[in-house]
């Protein structure tokens, strides 16, 4: 990293030419495809529905693999392997809205948050799936808008009652600790209704270590300090889930859903520093500083989904209810060499959440091409937060005054929308949308009293094509506005960064213009697919820090945009002589531009790299019931741009995490995973300025190596 380093500029945006240029490129390269339609040789419980547009497994494909849970048996589908959640994370946006997952539970999405995609695919026992179709493009009558490809499991509604469980251990490299976690799920029927219950403690209680390595250098080039920092944390968590389907007269449906989670995280971390004696070169130890950070929080959920056939179409009525609390406490202490120990920062924030949600839908057919999904959908989000701080120094603490210590911010918004879908003819299927949303946000806190109307009109067009049954086009255009992080409404602290964000209660959610044109080939034989995407972004009160007093706030910094295309590719390696292998791989070409608030130049948009991918392989062996598989993800260098620093982030080596699975009976299967398998260090160069980075009075240039320690999890998994 070049000392005074700053962006360059970058070329102006040129409208929608370069998405023409990368559509045109990827139809050149696709386009003498279309004209091929595939020779299928079908793999026995395999069927081609819909023109080719959607390819059904049934049960004789993926028995053969003996997988326990609908997760597994989607790891043996070509082509799904993106759309597999890879974590536990819960739904954060707001409502339901018309997007969701893009895997659906008997074509219906979840009507739950807290209780997500990723645990909810564990639970299902594949004995209970009945077919899986994979979906491309446009169809009208599910639940949720398509991006491309949905994955829609359906059940057998008649299965008895039976049950999953999961136990393992897990340890990390360098830390004499080991963990635990857990799962047990049972599912049964009543009479006319179907209930699942679950107890999980996990998904990973465990614990993590960040080590940072920092060197610091002065504007004449002199090394003056060096950090060794150790961030240990552990997590601990426990829930309750309980899911319900009723079968009602009438073909009305009735799904209830309730979780409960009790979460706790513990960071013990500290940070040695070595300054630089002047009169011997030498880097002796000046103090330590021990960092102690406890966040408890608990959080419920109720959710229901009621369907009522009415005339020819049916009235889909959602709601939700969730609340989350949590409580951050953080205390550190510094202890210099031959001197007192004292408290030098206590930071203490408490949050309240809660949301309300209610959406109903009507979804009815206009003749025998033609469907219509009209509706409403109503919300009221509410964050209570009150954060301090405090600075010390040997002769006690100071208080510091934060610009929005307390807040509640509360938003009553209500949507409303309409679908058309239209096939055409039997090759091309056009879907008109339009969302229409409207908000009030009120504020009030420390100095803060402040109300705000928002109304946006979220229309969409999309249009699928297919050549044959192995070629399709897609187009898509769409206007989209993005959800409000209530929390930067007002103070937070900033744990990577050891600062301070001011709230900011005049935040304004970014509009973006989303255009896209995807052309995707099926591979003969079902064997897998190939596609390329070409895209284009043109972003208004696109949203990054600004400064604000002598810090910096989330804030609206004006125009950005992103183009570029994105290559997939899924398949199957039997042509190669290796039986029941697949490879996944995404390759992400990005350029992105935005105008910096502090330098007045154009520069990428914080946090995205130029180039992105993501493999994973796997592998059968299901004469052994063996199975291995491993995922590699890896980007080009990304920036993050403050008010008084510049910041550099470098992946020298891509993530990798490998994993194998043993059956040791139908029921009864053993399993590990190494997360961070390879040497898993990330670099940070930082320029760091006196006050304001356009000042350009640069304090020091910071060097870090942060390394993540390999992690094993062993553990059995099983159904009964």
């Amino acid at each position: 990293m070049r000392q005074h380093w700053k962006p360059h500029p970058r070329k102006s945006k040129q409208s929608l030419s370069r998405l023409a240029i990368y559509t045109s490129i990827a139809l050149s390269a696709t386009c003498p495809l279309a004209a091929i339609a595939q020779t299928n040789t079908l793999e026995a419980g395999v069927e081609l529905l819909d023109n080719g547009s959607t390819t059904k497994y049934l049960p004789v494909y993926f028995n053969k693999y003996n997988a326990i849970n609908a997760r597994e048996v989607l790891r043996r589908i070509p082509g799904v392997a993106d759309l597999i959640p890879t974590n536990n994370n819960v739904d954060d946006t707001r409502g339901f809205g018309s997007g969701g997952d893009q895997i659906l539970i008997n074509g219906k999405r979840l009507s739950g948050k807290s209780n997500n995609l990723a645990t909810s695919l564990e639970r299902i026992q594949s004995k209970n799936i009945k077919s899986i179709e994979v979906i491309r493009g446009t169809r009208e009558g599910l639940d949720v808008r398509s991006d491309g490809l949905l994955v829609n499991i359906i059940l057998d509604e008649n299965a008895g009652g039976s049950g999953t469980w999961e136990a393992n251990a897990w340890f990390m490299e360098g830390r004499d600790k080991l963990d635990g976690n857990a799962k047990l799920n049972y599912s049964d029927s009543f009479k006319s209704m179907q209930y699942q219950l679950a107890l999980e403690y996990g998904p990973w209680n465990s614990a993590s270590d960040r080590q940072h390595h920092d060197t610091r250098t002065a504007p004449d080039g002199t090394v003056f300090q060096k950090r060794r920092e150790s961030r240990p944390d552990d997590t601990d968590n426990l829930s309750i889930t309980g899911i319900g389907n009723i079968e009602l007269s009438g073909g009305q449906k009735l799904d209830l859903n309730f979780q409960y989670s009790d979460n706790r995280q513990i960071f013990n971390g500290d940070k040695d520093i070595f300054d630089l004696d002047t009169n011997t070169g030498e880097f002796p130890l000046s103090s330590t500083v021990f960092e102690d950070r406890d966040v408890i929080g608990d959080e419920w959920e109720v959710g229901a989904f009621y369907s009522l056939p009415v005339y020819s179409g049916k009235l889909n009525t959602r709601f939700i209810y969730t609340r989350k609390n949590e409580d951050s406490d953080k205390i550190v202490t510094t202890l210099p060499v031959n001197g007192t120990d004292f408290i030098s920062n206590i930071e203490r924030r408490d949050t309240r959440a809660s949301e309300l949600v209610l959406r109903s839908s009507y979804l009815f057919q206009l003749s025998d091409s033609q469907t219509l999904d009209t509706g409403i959908e109503g919300a009221r989000n509410t964050l209570d937060s009150a954060a301090e701080k405090f600075t010390g120094t040997i002769s006690g603490l100071t208080e510091v005054d934060l610009a929005i210590g307390e807040s509640t911010v509360s938003e009553n918004r209500a949507e409303v929308f309409a679908t058309h879908t239209t096939n055409v003819s039997d090759a091309d299927t056009l879907e008109l949308s339009l969302n229409w949303e409207y908000s009030n946000i009120r504020q009030k806190g420390s100095g803060t009293d402040l109300s705000r109307h928002f109304d946006f009109p979220k229309p969409r067009i999309a249009f699928t094509h297919d050549f044959n049954d192995a070629n399709q086009l897609r187009l898509k255009v769409e206007r989209t506005i993005s959800q409000l992080d209530f929390a930067e409404f007002s103070a937070s602290f900033d744990e990577d960064n050891e600062d301070v964000s001011s709230g900011n209660p005049n935040l304004s959610p970014e509009k973006t213009w989303e255009y896209e044109a995807t052309f995707e080939h099926r591979l003969d034989n079902n064997r897998g697919l190939v596609s390329l995407k070409g895209f284009y972004k043109d972003i208004t009160d696109h949203i990054d820090l600004i400064a604000v007093g002598n810090g910096s706030a989330t804030g609206n910094i004006g125009d950005a945009s992103v183009n570029g295309f994105e290559v997939k590719a899924s398949s199957n390696l039997s042509d190669l002589g290796i039986s029941e292998a697949t490879v996944d791989i995404t390759y992400t070409y990005q350029d992105t531009e935005a105008t910096d608030p502090f330098l007045g130049i154009k520069r990428p948009i914080k946090d995205e790299p130029r180039h992105r991918i993501f493999l994973t392989y796997r592998q059968d062996i299901s004469k052994w019931g063996f199975s291995y598989w491993f995922d590699a993800e890896w980007q080009s260098t990304f920036y993050e741009y403050r008010h008084n620093a510049i910041r550099e982030n470098d992946w020298e080596v891509p993530r990798v995490n490998f994993s194998l699975e043993k059956n040791i009976t139908r029921s009864l299967s053993f399993w590990m995973t190494i997360r961070a398998s390879l040497d898993n260090t990330r670099f940070r160069d930082s320029e760091v300025y006196s006050g304001n980075v356009a000042d350009d009075q640069l304090l020091f240039i910071e060097e870090r190596r942060e390394q993540f320690p390999r992690e094993f999890i062993v553990g059995f998994r099983g159904s009964f």
